[in-house]
């Protein structure tokens, strides 16, 4: 980041966000975005005193991004399963489940993209 380039809160915030969400280390992140790792933690430390809900780093592993395998059961109508419940919660059938533990996140026919990519980027931050 150059010295004259100057951030509002808000995209620090969305900086902090996507480093945090990275799954690589703050220091290499920092270093492949031009991002001095002092200048991050003054920010974090800021915003936080401010009232931003900073997120915890995520897991690294190794030099890449985390990434996790979660079972996921498509549901057919023609499987004998509850695909075409109509009493499922929510209304609608019953077009895929994910299990996460003991936990079971049903996601039905016509569910939004944004619902779907927002409930499995949740997922992804929960440690089980």
């Amino acid at each position: 980041m150059k010295k004259n380039n100057v951030r509002s809160d808000l995209e620090w915030f969305e900086t902090i966000r996507e480093c945090r969400s990275s799954g690589l280390s703050e220091r290499k992140w920092c270093e492949a975005n031009g991002i001095s790792h002092n200048s991050l933690h003054y920010y974090i430390k800021k915003l936080r005193g401010r009232g931003y809900d900073i997120p915890q780093p995520s897991r690294v592993s190794g030099n890449g991004p985390r990434q996790e395998v979660v079972p996921l059961a498509v549901r057919s109508g023609s499987d004998g399963l509850a695909g075409g419940d109509p009493t499922a919660p929510g209304g609608g059938t019953v077009a895929a489940n994910v299990f996460v533990g003991n936990v079971r996140i049903d996601f039905h026919d016509g569910a939004s993209a944004a619902t779907i990519r927002n409930i499995l980027y949740t997922l992804g931050g929960l440690s089980c």
